[in-house]
């Protein structure tokens, strides 16, 4: 290439221009055409200038660099990736190798080393700019890996686990976020046999990490614990898999026996967990039980039960007589606990994805007796569809199933004579998003989306309005298309009155959300705030749908409150009338929520709000 001969002050000014823009970088379209013009007036640029740095102006920097090689390492990370990206990276970065090993000053290395170790110690993820000046300044100081192309890639991440090798402070300072980027980059067991080569930097980080946590593995920061699962996992103490920010029974066994190789450390002591829950799990469901011994009632008799259930299992009725006993009958239904045709598994409803084995089924079964045996107490007759830690008597499809308890409900109020008859269906919740909580009460909506039957609209809002499975936040009412309300509606007698028929389906709180999770477990722990809660609920609609009623306790029940009455633990309700359950239904505003909370009756399909058809 001919260079243009001119005075030597006036070339020395042009290589300082080209120099100064080469170092400085990010040109704008200006500054690449007076690049590009010095680089011409130097006999290196052929071409006619234009605010494009392409091939050709790629090909006359590398030459001038060529020909000033004290300089050509010192240029910037944004130049150096335009030359890649016009083709001659390769021969770039290996100038700006050669030309560092020979004239890089002292002062030059350590400012390059203190610019890569300020973003390896940086917690915010590199962005393209970053990842291709820890590229540059690697070329810089002589590391080979791929090309500088802004790219994080396994080839960068070699590149810098060598630099931690030959700088071992680094690791003093490098942040969690830089070594998670190293290890999912495949460098874990670089960083493992740098880890042995230089034990004390890892206790001292873990030992660090400990204290800023100090025992608090709950609330404790997210950052902190992140740290200590990514220090544990370069000290061999756990799995890299285990790099999620939640101190769990893997992590907490890392700590012990980091604890255990390094008896001189001080490990805090771990706080109470606050959000601790005492919960076993129930043993399997067992077979229904028939006749003898069976509890499926409190105040009816096993006589009336069987008989109720011989009308829908075709077995034998038991000979027997049934005295009317002209007490509101209350049909607690408690959801799933089904043997699906010859499936090997039960039925057992929604699972938590937070308390190990804590399922829908459990929760209702440990709440029903303790609800059944209040509601006697009031003076009513208690029916379960199915026992407690039993199965339903009834197998088959899910179909089959939802049509079997309210017809037992029925049943059930024809044997014994009951004319004032109310089916609560129990059930806990289950979502597709965790965020979804609270508890909700459910009854048969008509073709309009209100509520079918005045008398289940009362007895959902009245159980609504007084049950909470957390006290700040309200049970919502609201109208759906569940199998077994839809069929305990539809089976009513018709020379029955309909306005003592009622029922709704609870839905205690979400088993897809931890904090529901929590709360319906200590529920089950201790259910006697929430059962009270339903009993007022209860009693308020029964004394709704029969203001006339004069219901006494049990002799041999002490009862919540010693006598019925609408009036229990300081709430007086306004006096309530019976209404025609043929008239219209106000019209309640529905959000969007609420309008598109159809339950799906098909078992394949399971709503976001829960349920296999209910």
């Amino acid at each position: 290439m001919t260079r243009k001969a001119m005075a030597e002050d006036d070339r020395g000014i042009i290589e300082d221009q080209i120099i100064n823009a080469l170092i400085e970088g990010d040109l704008s379209g200006d500054e690449i055409v007076e690049l590009q013009t010095n680089l011409k007036e130097l006999g290196y640029f052929s071409a006619n200038p234009f605010p494009n740095f392409g091939q050709i102006t790629a090909r006359s920097t590398l030459d001038f660099l060529n020909d000033h090689p004290e300089q050509a390492f010192l240029i910037s990370a944004d130049i150096a990736g335009q030359m890649h990206s016009s083709g001659l990276g390769v021969e770039t970065q290996a100038l700006i190798r050669s030309t560092a090993a020979q004239y890089i000053t002292t002062d030059q290395r350590e400012a390059i080393t203190q610019n890569i170790n300020t973003l390896l110690a940086q917690e915010e993820t590199w962005d393209s700019n970053q990842i291709q000046q820890i590229q540059t300044n690697l070329s810089r100081l002589g590391y080979e890996f791929g090309p500088i192309d802004s790219r994080y890639d396994p080839q960068t991440s070699e590149g810098i686990t060598s630099y931690i090798q030959d700088n071992p402070a680094s690791f003093n300072t490098i942040s969690t976020t830089s070594l998670r980027k190293i290890i999912n980059s495949g460098q874990y067991e670089e960083l493992r046999e740098f880890a042995q080569t230089h034990p004390d930097i890892i206790t001292d980080r873990i030992q660090n990490s400990l204290n800023e946590i100090n025992g608090d593995y709950i609330n404790g920061d997210w950052q902190d614990k992140i740290e200590l699962q990514t220090m544990l996992s370069i000290g061999g103490y756990s799995s890299p898999n285990n790099i999620d920010g939640v101190i769990g029974g893997q992590t907490r066994t890392a700590i012990n026996n980091f604890a255990a190789a390094h008896p001189n450390t001080t490990i805090p002591e771990p706080l109470p967990d606050p959000n601790y829950v005492d919960y076993t799990p129930p043993e399997p469901l067992k077979e229904a039980s028939h006749y003898v011994g069976g509890t499926n009632g409190l105040g009816i008799s096993n006589t009336a039960i069987e008989r109720a259930w011989a009308d829908i299992t075709g077995d034998t009725p038991p000979i027997g007589s049934v005295t009317p006993s002209g007490r509101p009958l209350i049909v607690l239904d408690l959801g799933h606990g089904v043997s699906i045709g010859n499936n090997e598994n039960d039925d057992i409803g929604a699972m938590s994805r937070h308390i190990d084995d804590l399922s829908e089924v459990a929760f209702i079964d440990a709440v029903a007796d303790d609800l059944a045996q209040a509601l006697y107490e009031q003076g009513y007759d208690v029916a379960f569809t199915r026992n407690p830690g039993e199965l339903l008597r009834v197998e088959g499809q899910y179909g089959d199933t939802l049509t079997s308890r309210p017809e037992f409900a029925h049943n059930l109020a024809e044997q014994i004579g009951a004319t004032n008859v109310t089916f609560i269906s129990m059930h806990a919740n289950s979502a597709t998003s965790t965020r979804a909580d609270g508890s909700l009460v459910f009854v048969q909506q008509n073709n309009n989306g209100d509520s079918l039957s005045a008398s289940s609209e009362n007895l959902g809002q009245s159980i609504a309005g007084t049950y909470q499975l957390d006290s700040s936040e309200p049970t919502e009412f609201r109208q759906a298309n569940y199998s077994v309300l839809r069929n305990f509606e539809r089976d009513i007698p018709s020379t029955a009155d309909h306005t003592m028929y009622s029922a709704t389906l609870i839905e205690f709180g979400f088993l897809s959300n931890a904090s529901d999770s929590r709360d319906l477990v200590r529920m089950m722990n201790d259910p006697d705030r929430a059962v009270e809660q339903l009993v007022r609920g209860i009693n308020m609609h029964i004394q709704f749908k029969d203001p006339d009623l004069d219901l006494q306790p049990r002799p041999d029940a002490s009862g919540l409150n010693g006598t019925f009455t609408n009036a229990q633990n300081g709430d007086t309700p306004a006096p309530a009338t019976a209404r025609d359950p043929n008239a219209p239904l106000p019209n309640a505003p529905q959000s969007d929520e609420q309008q598109n909370i159809q339950q799906n009756d098909n078992p394949a399909e399971r709503s976001d709000f829960g349920g296999l058809g209910r």
